[in-house]
């Protein structure tokens, strides 16, 4: 009947040949089994490729886009602008020449606070050592380290002659201990400095510290003045 297909021809014998067919044109392109293939824009795919989820593609352009990691063991030169989208980890040395960073860039590598000085009088003493005087600092949004100086200014009266002790302390740490004799009055000034790792927002206490050889009263003269300067950096 017309129309209709010989049933004599053999059915798996066009299936192998179509196969033979497909067989002979995969291994005539230079693609095959390599994980790539055209794009059809003069570059290439990988066979995973899908716009920003996965694979690679490298357009006839020279723009590269890629989904993934990337090591590179050996030189890498880039003679053009690149921008980095997120974080970059340089565990090696890193050198620049001069002037190719903005200043603006630069502007806040460090900064400093001039601490507010807090002061007390009329206090009273005894032998072990006590705070007078105190302050803090807020260490601002983005460094990582500071250097902290404190000073303290301590007059400390008495009516007979009686040694007084004074000390500056910054996040709990002592500096040195400055001896004194008050004969009736006596003044002094302390120093401590610390250098400590920080937090942005990380609040950091200051203080000065008295003790005498005899307990006293609280002299009206007795003043006890608390300061200092932090430095900052990233």
């Amino acid at each position: 009947m017309a129309g209709r297909p010989d049933p004599s021809i053999d059915i798996f014998k066009v299936i192998k040949e179509l196969q033979r067919d497909v067989a002979n044109l995969k291994a005539a392109s230079s693609f095959f089994g390599t994980g790539v293939r055209p794009n059809g824009v003069g570059g290439l795919d990988s066979d995973t490729y899908a716009p920003g989820v996965e694979g690679f593609r490298l357009q006839g352009n020279g723009n590269v886009e890629l989904n993934g990691d990337l090591d590179v063991n050996g030189s890498s030169r880039v003679d053009g602008p690149m921008t980095v989208n997120g974080d970059l980890d340089v565990t090696g040395s890193f050198t620049l020449p001069d002037n190719s960073i903005d200043n603006s860039w630069l502007a806040n590598l460090t900064g400093w606070r001039a601490i507010s000085t807090d002061s007390a009088t009329g206090w009273a003493t005894s032998t072990s050592m006590a705070t007078k005087a105190s302050t803090t600092v807020t260490v601002p949004t983005g460094y990582d380290t500071a250097l902290v100086i404190a000073w303290g200014l301590v007059t400390f009266q008495d009516s007979a002659p009686n040694r007084f002790d004074c000390r500056c302390v910054i996040e709990g740490t002592a500096g040195p201990t400055l001896i004194n004799l008050a004969d009736l009055v006596n003044q002094t000034t302390v120093l401590q400095s610390r250098s400590l790792a920080v937090t942005s927002g990380q609040v950091l206490d200051l203080s000065v510290q008295v003790l005498s050889a005899a307990s006293t009263g609280g002299a009206a003269a007795n003043t006890a003045i608390c300061g200092g300067f932090a430095l900052f950096a990233r």
